[in-house]
């Protein structure tokens, strides 16, 4: 799980994985003879989010790697989807160190910024709230 969430912490990706919720909230399940319209591709990706191709292609292999994607290749063109079951065991997780407390710990303060939890400073408070609210705008329908 820790790897996860190193893959989460950064802004791009998550910004990668919010793009790709959009798309598969625009496409209805059972409704379209189109198998891939819940897919994006690359370029589409680096014109949404104003960064080069390199950078994107970088973030991609990366959630690529901890099974936040799928890609599809047709030619030289690469085409990405969402795959949401990842997120789905953060959010369990989450559930379950705090139940009835979405979005903090039960033991915090929701306004305190952190509380060292480990000699690395690993931090913790407001930041379970964040990525709570994240993960239930990427995780949305599904």
């Amino acid at each position: 799980m820790a790897d996860l969430f190193d893959v989460l912490a950064e802004p791009t990706r998550r910004d990668l994985l919010q793009l790709l919720r959009e798309r598969a909230d625009g496409h209805v399940p059972g409704t379209d003879a189109d198998t891939h319209a819940n897919e994006m591709s690359v370029g589409e990706m680096v014109d949404r989010l104003g960064i080069t191709q390199p950078t994107v292609s970088k973030h991609l292999k990366v959630l690529r790697e901890h099974g936040l994607v799928h890609v599809r290749e047709d030619g030289q063109h690469r085409y990405y989807s969402l795959v949401p079951e990842p997120l789905r065991d953060v959010e369990a997780w989450l559930d379950h160190i705090a139940p009835g407390h979405p979005g903090t710990l039960p033991s915090f303060r929701p306004d305190m910024p952190y509380v060292d939890l480990w000699p690395a400073g690993y931090q913790i408070g407001t930041t379970v709230g964040q990525l709570r609210r994240q993960l239930d705008g990427l995780l949305g329908r599904f």
